[in-house]
């Protein structure tokens, strides 16, 4: 509503003013209707000498309105004033009446119950709130905050409550350049934040999302690209298949989104990729708790994704899968996972400098690609085989990785050809097992350069005739429980290594 400048006694008004309620100085005046010749009465003065008021100018806000709920602490200021039912009314009143070039509407401290979705009608408009203390709730199924076809937006400082009943908290339909916020958002049916259809070059940043019922806590659908999704909180999205970041299409591949330094725990899955993603980065989120994989690139179609210093531990399943073409893992800390730390079937992509450690499975296992390099990388006390090798593999070269007393052999080569094993260091496998090992169908292996010492059977054992054409040289071999070199392959040469 306009605000008025009153002066004085009288009893003319000006055109467009009845109807309205005026404050002057925290005194409330009240419009009697055209019974009264539009007259104002002071409705807080001695009800024996009610005052009037003459109307010296009117005058309002167009670019920052403010809408108040109906217990905020200040409705005397306000623009809009709501009254606890279907307040979307006053919040949409509020936006549809900035200018065609943009405002703000600021909603003030209180609850606002929302019976349909609060519709972002222009590009060039923020929404904002005053943080935790601006509480949007809906027992409705509604989008609580919906924007489509939009650019340059923002939303922020705001608090969601939706139930089992509500759909999105807040959805970006094909807006483009747009922010969200510092929102904290709970208890959604749908997602907390639903970016999708186009929906290119957003920030979604520094929020709070909690306990999506059947959804996720952000999901980026169909052709959603460079998007920044960081600093994110995201946690209790516990539904089969949902995660507490989720990047997936059905007919659009997803480029260029970031994934990076969000805080994602105790959701179903962590961070997934679901279908075709190319040249996104997801890097230094910390992944934890989650009850199946942490972070996970899982279709074979993607392409050129890095996954960069992240920390991903205590989840459920495997700690990270990564699957694709060209793909990189560098520098993530991955332990105490209850399967495999990384998997890694990226063809011609790179596993480097990564810490693995602790995790109930394989280390690192390697499979069903070629051209990859696994490199670096330091893989100790896991509960099975530090580095697996496995599954068709080809052309994989295993060098300066340092493995050391995992559970099984350090480093296993099976059913894999053209695998290089250069320049590692292997050490403290328990009781019969050894340090490198090549089992069943592994062909024209190279082990070169490698310290293999103190385990329990063989520095290097190459298990069985079915592994053909060998080559063992330059290696170190000292102080290992059976021997330093067993040969049951075929075809082997065996040259130039350091046997104790």
């Amino acid at each position: 509503m306009p605000k008025v400048k009153v002066s004085g006694k009288g009893t003319t008004l000006p055109t467009g003013v009845q109807g309205d309620v005026l404050y002057n100085n925290g005194t409330l005046w009240t419009n009697l209707g055209a019974g009264t010749s539009g007259q104002f009465l002071q409705t807080l003065g001695a009800a024996a000498n009610p005052q009037w008021a003459t109307v010296a100018t009117t005058y309002s806000r167009s670019c920052t309105l403010t809408v108040a709920a109906s217990n905020s602490l200040d409705i005397v200021n306000a623009d809009y004033v709501c009254d606890g039912v279907a307040d979307e009314v006053q919040i949409n009143a509020a936006l549809n009446a900035l200018p065609a070039a943009g405002g703000c509407v600021c909603l003030m401290e209180g609850t606002f119950t929302l019976a349909a979705a609060v519709t972002i009608p222009g590009n060039d408009i923020t929404l904002s709130g005053t943080g935790k203390g601006t509480l949007l709730t809906t027992t409705a199924n509604i989008v609580m905050i919906a924007a489509t076809a939009r650019s340059t937006i923002i939303i922020r400082n705001l608090h969601l409550e939706g139930t089992t009943a509500s759909s999105h908290g807040i959805e970006f339909n094909d807006v483009t350049n747009s922010i969200i916020e510092g929102c904290e958002i709970n208890e959604t049916d749908g997602n907390c934040i639903y970016i999708h259809n186009g929906s290119n070059y957003n920030k979604i940043n520094n929020n709070i999302c909690n306990a999506s019922e059947s959804n996720n806590g952000i999901y980026l659908y169909e052709g959603a690209n460079y998007n920044l999704v960081s600093n994110n909180s995201i946690s209790n999205c516990t539904t089969n298949g949902m995660a507490g970041i989720k990047v997936d299409e059905s007919s659009s591949t997803n480029y260029y989104n970031i994934i990076e330094s969000n805080h994602i725990f105790s959701n179903y899955r962590g961070i997934i990729f679901n279908w075709d993603s190319e040249y996104s980065v997801i890097s230094n989120n910390l992944v934890e708790e989650n009850s199946n994989v942490g972070i996970s690139i899982e279709s074979g179609n993607s392409q050129y994704n890095s996954i960069v210093g992240n920390v991903v531990y205590k989840n459920t399943s495997i700690g990270m899968t990564i699957l694709g073409l060209g793909c990189t893992c560098t520098g993530n800390t991955v332990f105490d996972n209850s399967g495999s730390g990384i998997r890694f079937e990226a063809f011609y992509g790179s596993c480097t400098g990564n810490s693995v450690n602790d995790n109930s499975d394989v280390g690192i296992y390697v499979g069903n690609g070629r051209g990859m390099t696994i490199t670096g990388n330091s893989v100790y006390k896991n509960n099975n085989v530090g580095i697996h090798v496995l599954g068709d593999a080809t052309n994989v070269t295993l060098s300066g990785n340092v493995c050391y007393d995992n559970s099984y052999h350090q480093i296993r080569v099976e059913i894999s050809d053209y695998i290089s094993v250069v320049g590692n260091n292997v050490s403290d496998s328990p009781a019969n097992f050894d340090g490198i090992y090549l089992d069943n169908g592994s062909n024209d292996t190279v082990i070169n350069g490698n310290i293999c010492e103190n385990n329990g059977r063989y520095g290097i054992n190459i298990n069985n005739a079915n592994c053909n054409r060998t080559l063992i040289s330059g290696n170190n071999c000292v102080g290992n429980g059976t021997d330093a070199i067993n040969d049951s392959g075929t075809d082997s040469q065996i040259f130039n290594n350091y046997e104790d």
